[in-house]
């Protein structure tokens, strides 16, 4: 009976609701992206900034596509990655060894930029862009530069960005902003499972999204991520409609959540999570800056709030008075001017459902149940089992958050933080038809391994292709995106499953 209950609950939701997600376990507004789904497989077989068999030449390239990869290593970009056709899929977790870390100290903007491409799926890859004098000069002299690891800009609706790990950004690690009418809609991202952590000082900041159509950018999701060593923008969100659902915050400088507009009414949920003070938290009450870094949520303008379940500095009852979290502050970044937030900021019933329900797990179990499968914490191998690979730097912050240490001033560059990784290559599946799928893979579900014909083809019609099934680990230990487990009765409250 409660199996049928829940069926029924999820009929309840928009018709789209039985497509399938991007991925398993994919949740968010961003779950409806359907990727390269259905195109060509093009196999990433070097580390070369450009040219035959590199990323860029995939991720550039035109029609539905799907990026895998033979090869692991470190990619160094003399130029940004610049994306505007839609329909990709970049599936780091088929790269061997410790997987693509790429990174950009030699680029004067962005690392990886979506602009005007829709319906994207990125995952399990590690970016860090790295210190770059111009942007430094740039910022310095106009108080703005670039220097994002990953970017959305107008136009890249319906984007999943999920499992990445990214790092030592002179601007943000992940960001959505929608500013200009011609590059068309920004709606329905999400952020998911990543580790966004320690931008570097001239600008330290986690994640930065909204923009000045921001009345028109709706169903943005960030679940699931952990937001450290940045000094402020853990995250902003400014536009229509947001949900925070199950992200950990740690060590920010400055602000941890920041909501912010000068005119557009934003609607946003907070459910289940966590912000937790670290090295860098040297503010107190009643200082210069309002004691901005005390208060999980610091807002201005016109704000409609909805807050249940979480825990931060200054509440430590997830089932307390929740307004003790909020503080109103005068502009952007201006100084504290209220506490608690207005009560006319507060509203009492979540968001409207969506297609995909955010899972939301307990703040009491959150951290031993998250902590140990963010980032790019795994891979699948030539069988299609998912087998782990989490890297020393990501392990090392995992374990500042779990020990209360961490930095306690930002770095400078990337070697005052223990400078870029060395990755192991590993050794590339056999794939005898070049279409993605190992031959092991293949063989033991009675495809052919020397017909690429089978790539786009769904053997079981569950609604994913054969190479996606391969790249996500379906029926082989799980799929794309661990969905954490909730034990008992589940609703849904607006666009979150709860128990």
């Amino acid at each position: 009976m409660r199996r049928f209950l829940f069926i029924l609950i999820l009929c309840l939701v928009p018709c789209t609701a039985w497509a399938v997600p991007a991925f398993p376990g994919a949740e968010g507004g961003g779950a409806v992206s359907i990727g390269g789904r259905g195109g060509t497989v093009l196999r990433v077989t070097n580390l070369n900034d450009s040219g035959a068999g590199s990323l860029r030449a995939c991720v550039t390239a035109s029609g539905p596509r799907i990026c895998v990869f033979t090869v692991g290593g470190t990619i160094n970009l003399s130029s940004m990655l610049y994306i505007t056709t839609s329909y990709l899929t970049v599936a780091g977790q088929t790269a061997p060894g410790d997987g693509i870390f790429i990174k950009a100290p030699g680029v004067a903007d962005n690392v990886v930029t979506f602009d005007g491409a829709h319906d994207i799926i990125w995952t399990y890859t590690k970016v860090a862009h790295g210190y770059n004098q111009t942007l430094v000069d740039t910022f310095n002299s106009t108080g703005d530069s670039a220097g994002c690891n990953i970017c959305l800009f107008s136009g890249a609706y319906n984007t999943i960005l999920d499992h990445n790990s990214t790092y030592w950004n002179i601007d943000e690690g992940l960001g959505a902003w929608h500013n200009y009418a011609p590059g068309g809609d920004l709606h329905h991202v999400t952020f998911s499972y990543n580790i966004i952590a320690e931008g570097l000082r001239v600008h330290s900041t986690g994640s930065l999204n909204g923009g000045g159509l921001a009345a028109s950018f709706t169903a943005f999701d960030m679940h699931h991520n952990l937001m450290m060593n940045n000094s402020h923008r853990n995250p902003v969100v400014s536009m229509s409609e947001s949900r925070s659902v199950n992200n950990l915050t740690y060590n920010n400088q400055l602000r941890m959540a920041q909501l912010q507009t000068a005119a557009t009414f934003i609607s946003s949920d907070w459910v289940r999570n966590i912000w937790k003070n670290g090295p860098l938290n040297t503010n107190g009450l009643g200082d210069a800056d309002g004691g901005s870094s005390l208060y999980s949520l610091f807002a201005s303008g016109a704000q409609s709030i909805y807050l249940s379940g979480n825990k931060g500095q200054l509440q430590s009852n997830p089932d307390g008075d929740q307004w003790l979290l909020t503080a109103e502050g005068s502009g952007n970044n201006g100084p504290k001017t209220g506490y608690p937030a207005p009560s006319g900021w507060q509203r009492f019933t979540p968001l409207a459902t969506l297609t995909h329900p955010i899972t939301a797990e307990s703040v009491t179990t959150l951290e031993a149940t998250l902590l140990p499968i963010l980032g790019d914490y795994r891979r699948v191998d030539c069988t299609g089992a998912w087998v782990a690979r989490r890297i020393t730097m990501d392990q090392t912050r995992v374990d500042q958050y779990t020990n209360n240490t961490g930095p306690s001033s930002i770095p400078i560059n990337e070697d005052a933080a223990g400078g870029f990784p060395t990755l192991t290559g590993g050794s590339a599946c056999t794939d005898t038809d070049s279409d993605g799928m190992p031959d092991a893979w293949e063989t033991a579900r009675g495809l052919n391994p020397t017909s690429s014909a089978d790539s786009a083809t769904d053997r079981d019609a569950d609604g994913y292709t054969n190479i996606e099934e391969f790249i996500y680990g379906i029926g082989v230990g799980g799929g794309g995106s661990p969905s954490l487990t909730i034990n008992g009765p589940v609703t849904i409250s607006g666009g979150v499953r709860i128990q």
